[in-house]
């Protein structure tokens, strides 16, 4: 899984997603660098370790406040790193165009890492919570070190983002549940069509019902086998790509109406809830410390 949600906030030069934005050659970008030479694989191509940071970073929270950006660089780093160390190379990483601020702070905190267990932590962070965090095994079923279900209320003030609904055809529910599910719902009242059995720590969808289903009948993708729990992360990725797995829904004329919180899987850093906690003043020691309660930064 990737360790950002699909669409973080970014600034407005890293709208483009993947290798496409890399551009121009990943070499090294000079020795005036803090990296000493060091490089990072990302996206299948070889750049200079800092310069492969700024652009992530860039891309991940340009256009958040220093002590966030600083936060970003740190979890940024870590990924990077201990991905590169292990020979598990990050693809589908956006890559921006990173701005002196960036540069500046990735710079101030270059070779600081997140450690759960005296060992480098496994990296995730997301763009907006529903209000609180998830655990990892409330998304991918295993746990992972440094990680707690925190609170993270600071995201509700970001009011343009955090609550958002779509509407989707009852017509095209239908159509994608039985492509993916193998559930027919063409002859289930519409009251029946979802329940939620389970919530997650972070307060999110968790197990649920489909058609009074509780495991995928017959799969249609890749990401699950038939047999398989339906979750509410599942129908949030995989049947009716929402924003968020806490979701509510009700039905309106011909079409159903999905109300989301939040933005992303909610396991580790809300990067907009980073950006309101350096707003109320909190450094980034304390940011990362908040969001990953099992981690130090050193």
């Amino acid at each position: 899984s990737q360790s950002a949600s699909s669409k973080p906030p970014s600034s407005s030069s890293s709208s483009s997603s993947g290798s496409s934005s890399s551009g121009s050659s990943g070499g090294s970008s000079g020795p005036s660098t803090p990296s000493a030479g060091e490089t990072f694989r990302v996206n299948g191509k070889d750049y200079d370790a800092y310069d492969a940071v700024c652009r992530v970073v860039a891309a991940e929270l340009g256009n958040g406040n220093y002590e966030s950006i600083k936060a970003q660089a740190v979890a940024t780093y870590t990924l990077l790193y201990k991905r590169n160390q292990s020979g598990n190379y990050p693809t589908g990483l956006s890559l921006g165009t990173p701005s002196s601020t960036v540069k500046q702070a990735v710079k101030e905190v270059w070779g600081e890492a997140l450690y759960a267990n005296g060992r480098l932590m496994d990296v995730f962070y997301f763009s907006i919570s529903a209000g609180r965090t998830n655990e990892p095994q409330d998304v991918w079923g295993s746990s992972v070190a440094g990680y707690g279900s925190v609170d993270s209320s600071w995201d509700e003030n970001v009011s343009s983002a955090f609550q958002r609904s779509v509407s989707i055809s009852k017509e095209k529910v239908i159509d994608r549940v039985w492509e993916y599910l193998g559930i027919d719902l063409s002859e289930v009242p519409v009251e029946d069509w979802f329940t939620v059995e389970s919530y997650t720590s972070g307060g999110y969808n968790g197990k649920m019902t489909v058609g009074g289903y509780g495991t995928v009948q017959k799969s249609g993708s890749s990401a699950f086998r038939t047999g398989a729990a339906i979750t509410g992360r599942i129908l949030r990725e995989n049947v009716l790509n929402l924003r968020s797995a806490c979701f509510t829904w009700e039905e309106s004329g011909d079409s159903i109406v999905f109300t989301t919180k939040g933005y992303g899987h909610g396991v580790g850093m809300s990067q907009w809830g980073a950006v309101e906690m350096a707003k109320q003043g909190y450094n980034y020691v304390e940011i990362l410390e908040h969001y990953y309660p099992g981690a130090s930064v050193k």
